[in-house]
């Protein structure tokens, strides 16, 4: 599709601009962009440029150059329909080091100046110093949020996103509503207790998923259950059997995040141990602290050990035993002795019956029933 002003003739005084108007969040509105647009179309007329398009980039971070409005732009450019790109600052078109200077070089291969409102014309000079002050700006924005984050964490608040479990339940405080708050929602919180109980009992995460899914249990997201949804990471301290909330921890700076420059894709890496901070949230628990550190200690124990060969049960039948009331895991309770793992772990059981090993074994192998009035 031919351009719209590419058969116009252009008069020597009359030079083509484009404006680009771009703002990061959706914090901001249109009227952000609308602004821009007016102060560098007031610029145009002032140096008697014509304005022949208008390209904007809404709530798009200025980090990446990967932004629907920039490549219209650019591409424009490399066909030779703009002379001069017209923009409130430099910032606004990019930020950081090495991104400003290729948008430069490319402008200038096609014979395409920049020229903004605050700086004027754009230079080398304005490439190399004001790209090194924003790409500082954006490090010194980032330890900003990070210590913001992290003193929200300090106050028992959860900085992040909502995790199963938990609903969010914004506050009005001194007239400014507060975030991070979170209450447990309880008919999550039980399923959250029965996959500690059955993970106990020996349990795999893909057997567990899969009578959760049977039943029709609504996942944290998608639509089905997953092994991973319980597993996660536990470098990250991901997945429902490695998140600390459960066990009343708020556990900050486990993972941190790089942004790709060129695709504006974002990727998480875990933080050395060292790093992570840790906050006490009792409000949060909903496992209690042994079933946590018998679940973790399992986990490290298995780690570097062969699938084929690990979670070799203790007993002939752990995973096997289910209680007749609700069909949970029946797991060892005491040193010797079974019981419902839903009635230990979240009283969501009303069985709290419970058996010898040796007895348990006896009557199963020798199928006899597994309760009698001696019992």
């Amino acid at each position: 599709m031919p351009h719209p002003h590419r058969d116009l003739p252009v008069p020597a005084s009359r030079q083509r601009a484009a404006i680009y108007a771009r703002f990061s969040t959706d914090m901001q509105n249109l009227r952000s962009a609308e602004d821009q647009v007016r102060i560098c179309r007031d610029l145009a007329e002032r140096e008697g440029w014509e304005v022949v398009e208008i390209f904007t980039d809404l709530a798009i971070s200025g980090t990446t150059t990967n932004r629907p409005g920039l490549k219209s732009m650019l591409a424009a450019v490399d066909a030779g329909h703009i002379d001069i790109i017209v923009a409130e600052a430099l910032d606004r078109i990019s930020r950081g080091l090495s991104a400003p200077a290729r948008i430069y070089e490319r402008a200038a291969d096609a014979d395409c100046r920049i020229h903004t409102v605050s700086e004027g014309r754009i230079t080398e000079l304005h490439i190399g110093l004001l790209g090194t002050m924003n790409a500082l700006f954006v490090k010194e924005l980032a330890n900003k949020i990070r210590r913001g984050q992290r003193g929200t964490v300090e106050r028992g608040l959860i900085p992040g996103g909502i995790c199963y479990g938990y609903v969010a339940v914004p506050r009005l405080v001194d007239g400014i509503v507060e975030r991070g708050h979170r209450e447990i929602v309880e008919k999550e919180a039980a399923v959250v207790r029965r996959i500690f109980a059955e993970t106990i009992a020996g349990d795999s995460p893909f057997a567990i998923v899969k009578r959760l899914n049977a039943e029709g249990t609504p996942p944290p997201r998608g639509t089905i259950w997953r092994p991973t949804t319980l597993t996660g990471t536990r470098e990250r301290r991901n997945g429902i059997l490695h998140n600390p909330a459960y066990a009343g921890v708020i556990a900050y700076n486990r993972v941190v995040m790089r942004k790709n420059g060129e695709s504006g894709k974002r990727t998480s890496r875990a933080n050395s141990p060292e790093t992570v901070v840790e906050v006490e949230a009792e409000h949060l628990r909903i496992i209690d602290a042994q079933t946590w550190h018998v679940v973790q200690a399992a986990h490290a124990a298995s780690k570097g050990v062969p699938v084929h060969r690990q979670r070799r049960p203790k007993h002939v039948l752990s995973g096997l035993a289910r209680c007749a009331s609700c069909g949970g895991a029946y797991t060892v309770i005491s040193r010797d002795r079974w019981g419902c793992g839903n009635h230990k772990a979240g009283g969501t059981c009303e069985n709290s019956r419970r058996i010898a090993t040796n007895r348990l074994e006896e009557r199963v192998l020798g199928a006899r029933p597994a309760f009698d009035e001696r019992f």
